[in-house]
Parts: C-alpha cells; sequence; structure tokens
C-alpha cells in the first residue's frame, strides 16, 4: 500500500483491519499445513460460464509444449480509486504482453467480478478463483494457460490475511509449482522472514518452481537474508541494481523509492532467464496532462499509474 494514499484510504484500512483480527484473534497466529486451504481445480470459460476444469479435460489455449515462458505479477492495489480506469489500464498491460503465467495481488471480489468478464481473459486462461471466494477480504490470484492440476492456498502466521497459493502445474511435461505471495506489510521484518521460511521448502518439493509477488521489503532490508539461495531473483540476475534499481513503487513524499516486488525462481539448468523488465510505471491516459505538467506521485501523492506499484514482466528460456 502506498503511504501516501493513506489518509484517503483510512476507513478503508480500518475495516480491513478490524476485519483480520476478528478472523485471526481466535486462533494462534502460527499456522501448520494441516491448516492450508484446498482450493478448487482450476476455472475456465466454457461458452457460457466459469465452470470447473474436469479431470483429463484440455481448454483448447492450454500451453503444453514451449521452449519460453512469460510472467506478470502485479499487485493491483484494493483502493477504490479511479477503479475501473485502472482495471482497464492494467487489461491492456496484459493484453499487450499476453503472459502465459499472471500472478495479482490485493485482489478483491469485485475484481474478480470484472475480470471474468474480460473476453480475452475468458478465452486464453484458466483461474485459481473465478468466484471471488478465495480473495475475501483480498488476497493473490493466479492466471495460466498451463495445465494445472489443483491449488492450494497455505495458511500463513499473519495479521492481515496472507497467504500463500501455489498452482501444480506441468510444462514439457514435466511438474512446475507457481506460487504468489503477499508478505506481511509495515513493520512486520520477523513475520515475512517466518513466512518465507513456510513457502520455500513448499516450493522446493519439485525442482520447478517460482515464487512472486509483493515481498514487502526492498533488496537491502534484512529480511533478503531470508530469501533461499536456491533460488534466483531473475530482476537482479539481469540488471546492475546500481544503474538499474528496478523500483516498484516510486518515491513519495514520505518514502524513498523501493523494490519489493518480485519474481523468483528455482536455479535449475533446465531454465534461464532472458529477460525482465518494470511494467506500468507510465501514467493512464486520463493523467497525460498532468504528467506534462510534471505532476507526479513524488509531487502530490495522488496515484496516476494502473496501481500504487509497478508490475513485473519476465521472459523465462526453457531447454527440452
Amino acid at each position: 500500500i502506498n503511504a501516501e494514499n493513506m489518509g484517503r484510504s483510512t476507513n478503508f484500512m480500518s475495516k480491513l483491519l478490524s476485519l483480520f483480527s476478528r478472523v485471526f484473534s481466535s486462533s494462534s497466529t502460527r499456522r501448520t499445513r494441516s491448516m492450508d486451504i484446498a482450493g478448487p481445480v482450476p476455472q475456465v470459460f466454457d461458452g457460457r460460464s466459469w465452470k470447473d476444469v474436469k479431470r483429463g479435460a484440455e481448454p483448447e489455449f492450454l500451453l503444453k509444449q514451449t521452449n519460453s515462458l512469460k510472467i506478470i505479477t502485479y499487485n493491483v492495489w484494493f483502493e477504490s480509486f479511479c477503479f475501473n480506469e485502472r482495471f482497464e489500464a492494467l487489461m491492456d498491460i496484459i493484453r499487450h504482453h499476453n503472459p502465459d503465467i499472471v500472478c495479482l495481488q490485493e485482489v478483491l471480489p469485485q475484481f474478480i467480478q470484472r475480470l471474468i468478464l474480460v473476453p480475452f481473459i475468458r478465452q486464453s486462461y484458466m483461474l485459481s478463483d473465478a468466484t471471488g471466494e478465495m480473495v475475501r477480504p483480498y488476497g493473490v490470484l493466479i492466471m495460466t494457460r498451463l495445465n494445472v492440476s489443483h491449488f492450494v492456498n497455505h495458511r500463513l502466521p499473519t495479521a492481515m490475511a496472507r497467504t500463500l497459493l501455489i498452482g501444480h502445474a506441468t510444462v514439457n511435461e514435466q511438474p512446475l509449482l507457481i506460487g504468489t505471495v503477499h508478505l506481511e506489510s509495515l513493520a512486520n521484518r520477523m513475520k515475512r522472514e517466518e513466512q518465507l521460511a513456510i513457502a520455500f521448502p513448499l516450493l522446493k518439493a519439485e525442482t520447478k518452481s517460482m515464487l512472486m509477488g509483493d515481498f514487502n521489503f526492498h533488496h537491502t532490508w534484512p529480511e533478503q537474508e531470508a530469501l533461499d539461495t536456491k533460488f534466483i531473483d531473475t530482476y537482479a540476475a539481469t540488471h546492475d541494481l546500481t544503474t538499474e534499481p528496478g523500483y516498484t513503487m516510486p518515491q513519495t513524499k514520505r518514502f524513498s523509492a523501493w523494490r519489493p516486488d518480485r519474481i523468483l525462481i528455482q536455479d535449475d539448468p533446465s531454465w534461464s532467464v532472458r529477460h525482465v523488465q518494470v511494467i506500468g510505471n507510465r501514467v493512464m491516459s486520463m493523467f497525460e496532462e498532468d504528467d506534462a505538467n510534471g505532476r507526479t506521485v513524488t509531487v502530490d501523492g495522488v496515484v496516476r499509474t494502473p496501481s500504487d506499484h509497478y508490475g513485473l514482466y519476465c521472459e523465462l528460456d526453457l531447454k527440452s
């Protein structure tokens, strides 16, 4: 969450935090795998409605054999500010890059209600949740054209309803785990480290796995040491961070620019990073005049991009 918008979001955040306390106060903050939530099987649009993928069924768009993967991660910001315009801008970005895997954070049920009506989403992706039930009060979502057998929404120790969503997929007849997470916000370093300590062993169950999302820490912060050394930070691996820092949240009046969003892949000789870039860092068309006059988020705190975060787009090369 961009702190510059907190004043405008105070009522909404208060409601969320109140809900978090009710949901989590009745049980320990330490969760075990026995508390994991088995998500629904992937859901696809059959021409009339969104339905569970039947065992053995293969949607027309299914990507079974490929020599590359295109990936997007994006915190879409749960604020109501310019929701319709920001949603359309985000859809334009996804349509332009045509990714095989999309992981979204801060997804609200109303976001999914809008998403499932988009024609190219209906034609090209299976979803981890087409009903909004898994993102109450808000949460994470995976869209993909890979063959996913099932999803598991793993509980994490949290006071903010954070979970780790893993899709059990295959690519080129090999298992692939797709993980997305929104780590604990604010001054909660130990909680983030605890969440990562749960995530990495789950993802190392297969030799091919990835973890992406809003990690809520910069690469110079102490939590960086909690990242498993078997995983590659795709942006850092392809850029010199001293000259191309890859900020995914811009500088504001109160905070320096920083890089909370990541795409990590498990180190494996069967794939390599070809390209990574920051996306969604251009102002929306409705704010182009402001942009021409130098009115950026740094000046007045108003978000003029599709989200208060920027996204990441990554291309991987796969070896046969």
